[in-house]
């Protein structure tokens, strides 16, 4: 019979891990790695890409509209730079909103994703992949400079926008602390993301974009207002200082519907002397009759999260349509 005698440097039988209690722990740590990563993509709200590359594109279009030709590695070029800074603010709000996000809840279109105050441990990673996405980010411009050397104002805009997203909510700026973070935002929504599909098609800003983003400016405020709503509360509590959080929800619901009436008159306004303008106004009227639901009904909104999803998603629905339009002009 030969007995097992542990020796200096050996652990009995006992002590070593089975093979099944070796591919449990494996398969733990392995399934925390997934669980982590899980949360640092839910953390990164992929689907606002949606909308944004709808407003990168609409820029694209109106210069195509406009007769510009489209060229397809200057799209895909400008919006890798444009989806890499979009991306980082997500990284860098969940971050420095960590704190803040602990007075309000989630919801699909504000108040954080909440996977940082569930999991503070994955701050770290959130602040390291923003800053990686705006290196990306710049990068990518940088390129796009030095491949058509002709586009400087291309870089201009990638470096405005990523200045931007990082400080609508880093110190020492914090735009939303401050007051200003409607207007970053807002100027996000308007120039940087259309205009950055529009300069890598027409090469520049003229009066054409400025038709184009007049009425994207009043949907800018749509939009800000909008996501403001349910988290009035909790953006006072943590003191932002955004309008809705010191003048109340139903301040909110009046700028959008004004906002949205806006827009609508200027396609109304303009459409005797660009061709087309009349059917995008047909579409303007999407967003517009949310915005009067929410008006009447305004007194019924406690949190304000079905007006928020309504108006977010018939906002979607308008740029698809304006987008669609747009697409099927260039191509007749």
């Amino acid at each position: 019979m030969i007995v097992y005698m542990p020796v200096a440097g050996h652990k009995p039988l006992s002590a070593v891990p089975s093979l099944t209690q070796a591919g449990s722990n494996h398969m733990i740590q392995r399934g925390g790695r997934t669980d982590h990563l899980r949360d640092l993509i839910r953390a990164g709200r992929f689907s606002f890409l949606v909308a944004g590359f709808l407003l990168y594109l609409m820029g694209a279009l109106a210069a195509i509209y406009g007769g510009a030709a489209f060229d397809l590695s200057r799209f895909l070029l400008g919006y890798l730079a444009v989806a890499a800074g979009h991306l980082s603010v997500s990284y860098s709000n969940e971050y420095f909103d960590r704190d803040s996000d602990r007075f309000g809840t989630p919801s699909p279109f504000s108040g954080g994703s909440g996977v940082l105050v569930r999991r503070p441990e994955l701050a770290g990673a959130a602040y390291r992949l923003a800053v990686i996405l705006i290196g990306i980010s710049l990068g990518t411009g940088l390129i796009y400079t030095i491949i058509y050397p002709d586009s400087l104002s291309v870089f201009a805009l990638v470096l405005t926008g990523n200045l931007l997203g990082w400080y609508y909510s880093a110190p020492p700026l914090r735009f939303v602390a401050r007051g200003w973070g409607e207007v970053a935002t807002i100027l996000s929504f308007s120039i940087v993301l259309p205009g950055m599909g529009y300069l890598v098609t027409a090469g520049a800003f003229d009066l054409l974009f400025a038709v184009f983003s007049v009425p994207l400016v009043c949907y800018g405020w749509f939009f800000i207002m909008t996501v403001e709503i349910p988290d009035a509360e909790a953006d006072r509590e943590s003191g932002k200082m955004t309008i809705t959080a010191r003048c109340g929800r139903t301040c909110a619901i009046r700028v959008i519907l004004v906002s949205a009436l806006a827009a609508t008159l200027w396609y109304l306004a303009v459409s005797p002397f660009r061709e087309g303008m009349i059917i995008i106004a047909l579409f303007s009227m999407i967003p517009l009759t949310s915005a009067v639901r929410g008006y009447v009904g305004r007194e019924e909104a406690s949190t304000g999260v079905t007006l928020v999803q309504e108006n977010i998603t018939t906002l979607v629905l308008f740029c698809l349509l304006a987008d669609g339009f747009l697409l099927t002009a260039a191509m007749l």
